[in-house]
């Protein structure tokens, strides 16, 4: 996970993208009908630094092997620290408002079931943040997926 996060290793996403998708097939045997994919996304300053977006590459791995939509439907509108830095207990303060709804994603999301993709869940509290994006769009459910913990 290191040499693709920081190692430009990106070629390393879509393998396994599939291979989360494979066990989220097995946690959840029976997707309903209108699930989409959402990759939790980078701010854009550390997208152009990386060169791509790592939880985004991973989701269409995840979206492929599930056979689903893949959505862009949230922007990250604020640059954060990398919160491996942060202890747990002052990560979701520093997440409020950092997620908001792309233009057009409160219509594609609309009574949609959402498979949330990130790289790395720790404390969990940027998924919750993205999550909480998600609400005012009127979505049914919010499961995440997780490539490492």
């Amino acid at each position: 996970m290191h040499r693709l996060k920081y190692g430009g290793r990106e070629e390393a996403a879509g393998p396994l993208g599939e291979a989360l998708g494979r066990r989220a097939r097995q946690v959840w045997p029976t997707l309903k009908p209108g699930t989409v994919v959402v990759p939790v996304p980078l701010h854009w300053r550390r997208r152009r630094t990386r060169g791509f977006d790592q939880a985004e590459r991973i989701a269409a791995g995840v979206a492929r092997e599930l056979e689903l939509p893949l959505l862009a439907a949230l922007r990250r509108r604020k640059h954060t620290a990398p919160l491996f830095r942060v202890e747990p207990e002052r990560r979701a303060p520093l997440l409020e408002g950092v997620f908001t709804l792309r233009w057009g994603a409160r219509r594609a999301l609309r009574d949609r079931h959402v498979i949330l993709v990130d790289d790395i869940r720790t404390s969990g509290a940027t998924l919750e943040a993205a999550a909480k994006a998600l609400a005012p769009a009127g979505v049914r459910s919010v499961r995440a997926a997780v490539a490492a913990r």
